[in-house]
């Protein structure tokens, strides 16, 4: 049995002997003993496997850090003791630092990718809670040089390619140019780069006696469904043309000027509330706006003046009309007093956003000169037609003080930069600029850059 032990011993010390680290081991058996670290922590092997063999072995074994351990091994019966001097097993300690690595790594780690999940998280998150409305701001800037789309420069007439005096400018849902030409008493259609207008309604220099033709039309303006209102003018009414249908039908007033809830005098310009489905008509010589609806030819007066511009509750001869579906309000060009005032619906007053307070007339960048219609952008800038001084104001949105965008102010003339009293103005989707010449006979267009 001791030769056993020493042979065993003698070839387990040449293989240690090998790897140049050094142990020493003393297993002891001892009975009834619970097992005890160094570390003062114990450990209890419940129901060992009983030992038969007793023995002392000693094995050392060098390292380069020179470190030992001890096992004492005799024989018991029942438990086993070990004493562990500074360092234990290897392979147990390996796995320690392992995991208090992994402990002190962990959050570490879970930080790092939150941040990044977050960072890539973060401009999704910002773009899905903008509203629709909210692209990226088009550059707001137009060549100051007009293109003649529409009639010839100077030159009246009653061709399909001519104006005479026209009015007001409108550009329905598919793209179409529609133009009052007041003094041939009609209107005129325009595909877009057409210059040959269709003539929509039977007027012409003299054929005026039908119910249904115009006798200089103003205002016009469209429904959802692309269905178009007029200011009738010179009969002192609005008509109604249903999409794609030739004849008209009458929404309110009879050829008779006057100032009940069912007629009108003069008016000059409408807008469609889509909300409510209502017409808003500026009827210009009552100094009043009203409203209608479609199958109800009496009127409801919303606001009224009597001419004077005295307070903030009195319109004089106002000459254009928008309605803004953000706000639920009405823009109105109150030509004679020289502003632009801003009425909610519903309310008893309205606040002069533009323009001189006290109505009167000026060439600054604050004033207007007989400003004749209004319009708004998407992103709610204003323009205005400043009509006697000549010129395109531009307000941005909040803004009191207007930028020329067109024309010269106090300057008239009929060059391509020119004006002759403008009256009317739109936009088309690109936000270029239309504008109603109304003494050169003519429509400009303004490209946006």
């Amino acid at each position: 049995m001791s030769n056993r032990i020493h042979d065993r011993k003698h070839s387990y010390h040449r293989r240690l002997s090998k790897s140049r680290r050094t142990k020493t081991i003393h297993i002891q058996i001892r009975p009834n003993q619970k097992i005890q670290l160094t570390n003062d922590y114990p450990t209890t092997i419940s129901k060992p496997k009983p030992i038969r063999k007793s023995s002392s072995i000693i094995i050392e074994e060098k390292s380069q850090s020179q470190s030992q351990f001890q096992h004492n091994q005799s024989k018991s019966d029942n438990n086993l003791v070990l004493f562990h001097d500074h360092h234990r097993n290897p392979k147990k300690k390996k796995t320690k630092k392992c995991t208090k690595q992994h402990i002190l790594f962990t959050p570490i780690i879970l930080t790092i990718i939150s941040i990044i999940l977050i960072c890539s998280l973060l401009p999704v998150l910002s773009i899905k809670s903008k509203p629709k409305l909210s692209i990226s701001t088009p550059v707001l800037r137009w060549n100051t040089s007009g293109i003649t789309i529409l009639g010839i420069t100077g030159q009246l007439g009653n061709n399909s390619n001519e104006l005479y005096l026209p009015w007001d400018i409108k550009i329905d849902w598919s793209y179409t140019i529609y133009i009052t030409d007041q003094k041939n008493n009609r209107i005129q259609r325009y595909s877009f780069n057409n210059s040959q207008g269709t003539t929509i309604n039977n007027g012409n220099l003299t054929s005026i006696s039908s119910l249904y033709n115009l006798i200089g039309p103003l205002g016009i303006d469209f429904d959802n469904n692309n269905n178009l209102y007029v200011c009738d003018n010179g009969k002192h009414r609005v008509l109604y043309w249903s999409n794609n249908i030739l004849s008209a039908s009458i929404v309110v007033g009879n050829s008779t000027s006057g100032n009940t809830t069912n007629l009108l005098n003069n008016p000059y310009d409408l807008t469609y509330d889509p909300n409510s489905g209502s017409v808003f008509v500026a009827d210009t010589d009552n100094n009043r706006i009203m409203r209608f609806q479609l199958n109800n030819s009496t009127g409801q007066i919303i606001s009224v003046g009597n001419g004077i511009a005295l307070n903030n509750t009195e319109l004089v001869r106002p000459f254009g009309i928008h309605y803004d579906s953000v706000s639920d309000s009405l823009l109105i060009a109150n030509t004679n007093a020289h502003n632009i005032i801003r009425w909610t619906i519903g309310s008893s007053y309205w606040a002069v956003t533009h323009g001189n307070l006290n109505g009167f007339n000026g060439t600054s960048s604050t004033e207007f000169y007989a400003p004749s219609d209004v319009t708004l952008d998407p992103m709610g800038n204003m323009y205005v037609v400043d009509r006697f001084n000549q010129r395109i104001q531009f307000f941005e949105n909040g803004q009191s003080n207007g930028t020329t965008i067109a024309g010269q102010t106090g300057v008239k003339g009929n060059t391509s930069a020119l004006f002759n009293s403008p009256t009317s103005v739109t936009l088309d989707n690109q936000l270029n600029l239309y504008v109603v010449d109304r003494g050169n006979h003519r429509v400009q267009k303004f490209l946006r850059y």
